[in-house]
């Protein structure tokens, strides 16, 4: 469990770094309305805003496993204003209480638990395609913002 919940700040860390100074029109550049779903699909439509809702789904979706046992419903996870403000403000709480709640985790000494009526190692469940989820992320925000700048003249 050790260095789960560090690799997952650093990796918040480059993503928060990415979408800072982005503006509303910015963020909503690119957005595509009938962006191809698949297995893992949450809010992505090839816009920034749209990274940024599925990297908030998809802490939530592991809190919800930390928290009941279940990943829950990712189409029911939304931010309560849905702006650029409001989408980033919901990634930075859901962060805050998915590492909150790792905390304390880590502090009871807690490795395993069942999800989805399977017994399941924490190391197992923040293996590293989620420690490193964020960062990933980032470099598509990177790469919408260098494409936006060329299209815009900035």
């Amino acid at each position: 469990m050790a260095g789960i919940k560090e690799r997952c700040e650093a990796s918040f860390a480059e993503f928060l770094e990415a979408i800072d100074g982005v503006t509303e029109a910015e963020a909503g550049a690119f957005r595509i309305p009938n962006w191809p779903t698949h297995e893992w699909h949450a809010g992505e439509d090839g816009s920034i805003a749209g990274l940024a809702w599925h990297v908030a789904v998809w802490k939530g979706v592991y809190l919800s496993a930390l928290r009941t046992g279940s990943f829950g419903d990712r189409s029911r996870m939304r931010p309560d204003e849905d702006t650029w403000a409001g989408r980033t403000d919901w990634l930075r709480r859901t962060h805050a209480s998915l590492m909150e709640y790792l905390a304390r985790l880590e502090a009871s000494g807690v490795e395993t638990l069942t999800v989805d009526n399977r017994e399941r190692r924490l190391s197992a469940i923040f293996a590293d395609d989620f420690t490193e989820h964020d960062r990933y992320h980032a470099a598509q925000v990177w790469y919408l913002r260098q494409r936006y700048r060329a299209e815009h003249g900035e």
